[in-house]
């Protein structure tokens, strides 16, 4: 794992690295207090190659100059221009300039002393081919001068000032005459108060008069009128030639008060004074209004405003008001603010134009600076200055400064890095002599230092300049975060600014403070970019490819070269950079990147081009060899030939090595997640391999044999073999040879499957399909099956990727799809991403051969019964292949009537308060449990015993004794009485829907007639209408109005009626000895209705029962008891016979006859002892 790692660590750093070598530099080293490496430059004076380094802080600050050279390694301090007169030349090397032929240096900092004022100009030297100094140069040189200056005093002299105090006020004018005297300075002094009068004028300072009339001067003692004195002095002294005033000279006002103005500005005189270009300064004392006095004072006020606490202050300010008025007399602009060359710094950059040197003077009219064109030397020292008049001051143009040419014409592009704070870069070009302003560009940001750093970029080496380069190091974007920026636009005779690429790298580091144009690197005929970030770490050097649309190619990662790696130890690596020649004759551009300290030559790699190509034999894969099953089989599927041909893009000389080591990568398969082919026999899951190589000059070719299952899924779809590579260093040799970052590095190729199809190459398969509903409709149960029987038949040529898409609504579920004869293979649901009303069966991927026919049976499942379902499911199903022809029998629609389950049931309900607790409990319990069986479809055994408990319990309560099913009648009893009979309606299903109940009952039969009373539902108030029927007999039929039957719900109805006897005369009459009994039976029918199209009533084993119909039968029993008055008669008859017949049978024996008391007695006597003995 951690060779792996390091691989890829040396592939991403080889392919970043382009062919700079950073293994191998060149280094030259000096001291980092002097700045070594500041500037550098390349040249080439005769045959000579040299590299001239710039070290301005060398020597206490006064710079040196060296000259280096790559063959001997070592460097020549160049000879150091000497001091003259008083000027001390400072930073000597900070910039400079060179040619086929000479060398300019310059130093921006030579300071010299005028008349007390210090100015700040440059000098640059000349060097001839030989590197000795011939000349040099101060452009923007301010010569010391003099100029004439009126000035006057204008001193307090109001009631508020004691004595002492005005004569110190004499004294410091007194003081301050006598320091200047030898200046140009001309005064003259007013004293002001209520009124206003000249002490003395510039004619009595020329005649030496004015300190005796200064100091005769008495206090006025009144007002303090200061703007009517200011009045008086412009028109009686300033601009009054007869006062000794010089028209010419700068005027000048100083203004000594010690209270507010007591008057008002009616005249404008503050106005005038600006018109005039008077300078003012005010001195405030003691308790005055500092912000009404500094109104007073001339811009900048706050500086030309000074404030002492008492007159014993104005010795201090003495020192403080020589200076500003030395530099009255020293600057031509008496404001200080436009200042021309005094602080010029000339020399800040510098670059050769043709016979002349162009230098930029960044202080040049007060910090807007300008160019300076110079030409000759000595005498014929010529110098041409060239400004932008829209620049404003403390812009700094020319602190860079670059030179193009485009269609003949020279292009001059000068950097301001603080105009309007924002950066700006002026474009000059040049007509004859004269230099002019076409265009500018504006930062975007403040504060960027936009300009800071030119370079223009010739990328395709034609002479003419396609794109400027500019620099804004100071650059800031928080998100994501960057410094510094570098802006590229386009050149064109159109629009010289057209911007094509904003670039940033760096996160810190100042990026793009340095840039430059690098001749061609990598061979593609573009010249190349390198910008500096020296801040960002100890200095890092980025290298961009030309591209000849955008400047630079934003599609390739620079290479990030960090100073660790060239030069350790230095810091600010990358702050001067130079890259136009071969330094050590290989043919190769080589780069010079300065640093503080040293400076490193980093040469060039030749870059080769790799062209490559992929090829496999035989040209397509046999089918021969495949075979299902066939688990682990495996077999040589093809070999694999990778050539590589490479060739230099650069055109290197000399005896560099230009081989490469190589990392090749093959990859079997690609666009797939398990890979059909391997590399190794014996590891089916070796679908990659990666080898290392030697690339030499050339062309070069590698076998690799790749292996297959004979057992697979997909021969249509051809194996994608991908290739790459990258350059490595795993293998050992002297390799210097970079690859070139337009190669080519990846190619893909497809090898084929055999196909056996028809003569002329094309397979069209020719799909018929057709499907059946095995149900007659799809009953709503939830989790119930349904299913659908498929034929499916190819008699075209083989298909391709063949699959049968099944289209149902969303409340189905496809449970099961399976082939019921043959070996077909088929798999469903991985391509429908999800889908609920759809899926995808794979059939027998990758080959349904011709002639093929399969049934298929399909299961579903209801898994959403609660769907809104139609009258009707329709269902489509469709097939498919990469090559089916048949486009119309492939699709076949039917549908099958769609029917909700239900359980409904309509029976006699008992209001029987005899039944006891155990029987009540029994039926809950059944009730309950037949629910759950409902419920749960899992449940057999159990469900068809308690099936046989509720048929028992049902026959059980239908023969209970308490409903009104037996009336009897007798003569005596002929009614009417009242029959009450309730019925139970109940819908244990999962389904709701709308019934019918209808009643049927017999109304009359021979002895007694039942007139019903009402029926009625009892939960929602519904009467029920009547109607009698004659069918066979006297009957009536109840019907109620359909109403919505709620699942798990039930109703009631009942029906009150009442029986009556009739015809029963013949009875009357009859006298009978014996009972006699006539039975009735009235069959009252309920039946529930309902649309039976729409809904199914669900099987629970009750199939030998209508539970939508329900006969209660009511038995009439009319009885006849004996006839009493017969029965009485007859005995009394019978009675009244049978006495007759006994005494007949008595007389005949002589019951009646009388016999002797004698006879008697015997008879006593004997029935005496008869008892006797019984006792």
């Amino acid at each position: 794992m951690e060779t792996h790692i390091w691989i890829l660590f040396m592939w991403a750093s080889l392919s970043e690295s382009f062919n700079i070598d950073t293994e191998h530099p060149l280094r030259f080293h000096g001291t980092p207090e002097g700045f070594f490496g500041y500037s550098v430059y390349q040249t080439e004076f005769g045959n000579r190659k040299q590299i001239i380094v710039g070290a301005p802080l060398e020597g206490n600050s006064t710079g040196e100059m060296y000259s280096c050279t790559a063959d001997l390694q070592s460097c020549t301090r160049l000879q150091r221009p000497g001091v003259t007169g008083s000027e001390s030349v400072l930073f000597f090397g900070m910039s400079a300039a060179v040619s086929s032929a000479a060398l300019t240096s310059c130093s921006p900092y030579v300071p010299h002393e005028c008349y007390g004022n210090s100015y700040l100009n440059g000098v640059c030297y000349q060097f001839n081919s030989s590197l000795q100094t011939v000349s040099n140069f101060t452009a923007a040189y301010q010569e010391c001068t003099k100029r004439e200056v009126n000035l006057v005093f204008l001193f307090d002299g109001s009631s508020s000032m004691r004595a002492h105090e005005f004569e110190k006020n004499k004294r410091f004018i007194k003081d301050v005459m006598k320091k200047l005297s030898n200046s140009s300075i001309k005064f003259a002094a007013v004293q002001f108060s209520g009124e206003v009068r000249t002490v003395f004028d510039f004619n009595n300072y020329q005649t030496g008069s004015a300190e005796e009339k200064l100091m005769k001067e008495i206090h006025m003692k009144s007002l303090t009128n200061t703007y009517k004195a200011i009045n008086y002095v412009l028109k009686n002294l300033l601009n009054r030639v007869s006062s000794g005033a010089d028209p010419n000279a700068q005027k000048a006002l100083v203004v000594i008060t010690d209270g507010d103005p007591s008057d008002n500005d009616d005249d404008n005189v503050l106005k005038k004074c600006d018109e005039q270009n008077i300078l003012r300064y005010i001195i405030g004392v003691g308790n005055v209004d500092l912000t009404g006095l500094t109104q007073l004072a001339s811009e900048p006020k706050q500086n030309n405003t000074f404030y002492i606490k008492d007159y014993s202050g104005l010795e201090g300010l003495l020192d403080n008001l020589q200076k500003k008025m030395y530099n009255i007399e020293g600057s031509k602009n008496a404001q200080g603010r436009d200042r021309q060359k005094e602080l010029s710094q000339s020399g800040f950059s510098v670059v050769y134009q043709q016979d002349s040197v162009i230098v930029g003077s960044v202080g040049v009219n007060d910090w807007r600076g300008a160019l300076y064109e110079v030409t000759g030397s000595g005498s014929e020292f010529r110098q041409t200055e060239i400004i932008d008049p829209a620049v404003n001051k403390d812009s700094y143009m020319g602190y860079s400064t670059v030179l193009g040419m485009r269609r003949g014409v020279s292009l001059l592009f000068s950097g301001a890095p603080r105009a309007e704070h924002r950066g700006l870069v002026t474009l000059f070009t040049k007509n004859e002599s004269t230099w002019t302003v076409m265009s500018n560009i504006n930062g975007e940001q403040i504060g960027s230092y936009f300009g800071a750093s030119l370079s223009v970029l010739d990328v395709d080496s034609d002479g003419e300049s396609d794109f400027l380069l500019v620099g804004a190091p100071l650059f800031y974007q928080s998100q994501p975060r960057a410094e510094g920026r570098l802006y590229i636009y386009t050149l064109s005779e159109q629009n010289y600014f057209q911007k094509t690429l904003n670039v940033s790298q760096s996160s810190t580091g100042r990026f793009a403070t340095s840039v430059a144009s690098l001749k061609d690197l990598n061979g593609d005929s573009l010249s190349d970019v390198a910008v500096g970030a020296p801040l960002e770490d100890e200095g890092v050097v980025y290298i961009y490819l030309g591209d000849g649309t955008h400047g630079i190619n934003p599609e390739y990662i620079p290479q990030r070269i960090p100073a660790r790696s060239v030069l350790p130890g230095l810091q600010q690596f990358g702050l001067s950079l130079s890259g136009q020649m071969d330094m050590n004759n290989d043919n190769l551009t080589d780069i010079m990147i300065g640093a503080q300290g040293g400076i490193a030559l980093l040469k060039a790699r030749p870059v080769m081009y790799v062209s490559t190509q992929l090829s496999f034999s035989p040209k397509e894969i046999s089918l021969n060899y495949f075979e299902c099953p066939a688990v682990n089989l495996t077999f040589n599927a093809f070999n694999l030939t990778s050539c590589f041909t490479v060739t230099e893009r650069t055109s290197s000389t000399g005896s560099l090595e230009k081989k490469m080591n190589v990392s090749l990568n093959l990859n079997v398969d690609v666009v797939r997640g398990m890979s059909r082919g391997f590399f190794d026999q014996s590891n089916v899951s070796s679908r990659t391999l990666q080898q290392f190589i030697l690339l030499d000059s050339g062309s070069s070719c590698f076998n690799f044999s790749i292996f297959m299952l004979r057992c697979v899924a997909d021969i249509v779809s051809p194996l994608k073999i991908r290739m790459n590579f990258s350059q490595t260093e795993m293998l050992s040799g002297n390799s210097v040879a970079v690859l070139d970052v337009h190669s080519r590095t990846e190619e893909y190729v497809e090898v084929p499957f055999q196909r056996n199809c028809n003569s002329n190459n094309s397979c069209v398969a020719d799909l018929k399909l057709n499907f059946s509903f095995t149900n007659d409709s799809l009953v709503m149960v939830n989790q119930a099956h349904f299913t659908v029987l498929i034929l499916l038949s190819n008699p075209g040529n083989d298909s391709f990727n063949t699959s049968i898409v099944l289209h149902y609504p969303e409340g189905l579920s496809l449970a099961k799809f399976n082939a019921i004869k043959g070996r077909t293979r088929s798999s469903c649901g991985d391509r429908d991403n999800g889908a609920t009303n759809r899926t995808t069966c794979s059939i027998n991927l990758p080959v349904y051969h011709s002639g093929t026919t399969t049934q298929f049976l399909a299961t579903f499942r209801v898994a959403k019964w609660e769907h809104d379902w139609s009258d009707r499911m329709e269902m489509m199903i469709t097939a498919y292949s990469d090559n089916n022809g048949n486009m119309s029998d492939p699709v076949v629609r039917k549908s099958v009537p769609v029917q909700f389950s239900v359980d409904l049931e309509i029976f006699l309900f008992y209001f029987n308060s005899l039944i006891d607790d155990k029987k009540q409990h029994c039926i809950g319990f059944i009730s309950s449990y037949r629910h759950s069986m409902i419920k749960d479809n899992n449940i057999i055994n159990k469900k068809i015993i308690i099936k046989l408990l509720l048929i028992h319990l049902l026959l059980f309560v239908r023969v209970a004794e308490d409903s009104v099913t037996y009336l009897n009648f007798s003569l005596e009893d002929r009614g009417p009485k009242l029959l009450n009979i309730s019925y139970r309606v109940e819908n244990l299903g999962f389904k709701g829907l709308p019934v019918l109940v209808m009643f049927t009952l017999l109304c009359q039969t021979t002895h007694v007639i039942l007139r019903p009373h009402s029926f009625s539902m009892q939960e929602n108030s519904v009467q029920c209408n009547f109607k009698t029927e004659q069918q066979d007999g006297h009957y009536g039929k109840i019907e109620c109005p359909q109403f919505y039957l709620k699942e798990f719900s039930s109703v009631h109805f009942n029906l009150t009626a009442d029986a009556k006897l009739q015809n029963v005369k013949e009875y009357e009459s009859k006298l009978s000895f014996y009972e006699f009994r006539r039975d009735s039976v009235f069959n009252i029918t309920a039946e529930l209705h309902y649309n039976t199209s729409r809904y199914k009533q669900k099987s629970i084993g009750l199939e030998q029962y209508n539970l939508h119909r329900s006969q209660t039968a009511v038995k009439v029993e009319f009885v006849v008891p004996p006839s009493r008055m017969l029965i009485v008669g007859t005995g009394v008859v019978g009675g009244f016979i049978f006495l007759i017949i006994i005494l007949v049978l008595l007389l005949k024996c002589g019951f009646f006859t009388v016999k002797s008391h004698k006879v008697y007695e015997n008879r006593t006597v004997v029935l005496i002892n008869f008892s006797t003995k019984e006792n």
